[in-house]
């Protein structure tokens, strides 16, 4: 099962590949390196073995992702580029890039207003800043598409960056939402119970590996969803797939834990939706 949906990720990746005019096909290619080494991370692994369950899931969203892009247009919306920028130094240590989606001929607000804000997020990369090898040998200032999501009610595009200046460096993700309905970026309060959400991620994180017992006592349910909540009004943190929702939490327990990661599925997150709306797509 897991080699017959491997099979079919690759051959939908190798015929977008081949369709795509040449000035896209590094940054796409960039895409889905980038998933790929993604991947490893998402599934728990014991005794060396990967969850396989996970990994067919993870497999699957990622070969509805692509099938999503093949057509690239479908009725009323528009067709997305891959595109890619990268800042040319004569240093080979200075790496200043960015790979990421845009709307062609946006032909809704809402896919105009994407456009907007996928560039602001671009622009604020330092790619005319001048680099000083005196100050610093090497500078990494990174934006990379990782997650594709889009629909008639909603455009949900996931960024991993990185921000590194020496032997230091810090990464994360930023998701661009738009609610293509009325065409202005996603407000979770509207479509969620807040509080509601950060109960689910809560139990999620006390029964995860990384949280348990240890995470019960920093954080106290009902302490937990009063900053959990504050936090989840942010649309950043929000990266929809065909599948469900990833809500990205800081280090919650220390630097060495690293991001705590919430998945809830459609069927968990439907529970806490505001009386009257409808879940994408």
């Amino acid at each position: 099962m897991l080699k017959a949906a491997e099979e079919r990720r690759l051959s939908l990746y190798e015929r977008i590949f081949a369709g795509l005019p040449a000035a896209d096909r590094s940054a796409f290619a960039a895409y889905e390196n980038g998933w790929v080494i993604a991947r490893s991370g998402r599934c728990p692994a014991s005794d060396g073995e990967v969850d396989r369950t996970c990994l067919r899931e993870a497999i699957d969203d990622h070969a509805a992702e692509l099938a999503a892009l093949d057509g690239m247009s479908s009725g009323s919306m528009g067709r997305l580029r891959f595109r890619s920028r990268k800042k040319a130094d004569v240093n080979m240590n200075v790496d200043i890039h960015a790979t990421y989606v845009e709307f062609e001929a946006p032909r809704t607000p809402g896919e105009r207003h994407f456009n907007e804000q996928v560039l602001k997020l671009v622009d604020r990369l330092p790619f005319g800043q001048s680099i000083d090898p005196k100050t610093t040998n090497t500078w990494q200032d990174t934006i990379d598409v990782r997650t594709i999501y889009r629909s008639p009610r909603l455009i949900s595009v996931k960024f991993a960056e990185w921000v590194c200046c020496g032997a230091y460096g810090s990464g994360g993700f930023y998701t661009v939402n738009i609610d293509a309905a009325n065409g202005t970026m996603l407000a979770p309060e509207r479509w969620f119970h807040l509080d509601e959400v950060a109960a689910a991620c809560w139990y999620q994180f006390v029964e995860g590996d990384k949280g348990g017992e240890p995470f019960r006592r920093l954080y106290p349910l009902r302490e937990a969803i009063e900053r959990f909540s504050e936090n989840l009004r942010r649309p950043s943190i929000w990266s929809f797939s065909q599948r469900g929702v990833e809500l990205q939490f800081s280090a919650l327990m220390g630097y060495a834990s690293g991001p705590f990661t919430c998945r809830l599925g459609y069927p968990e997150l439907s529970k806490t939706t505001i009386a009257g709306f409808q879940l994408p797509p």
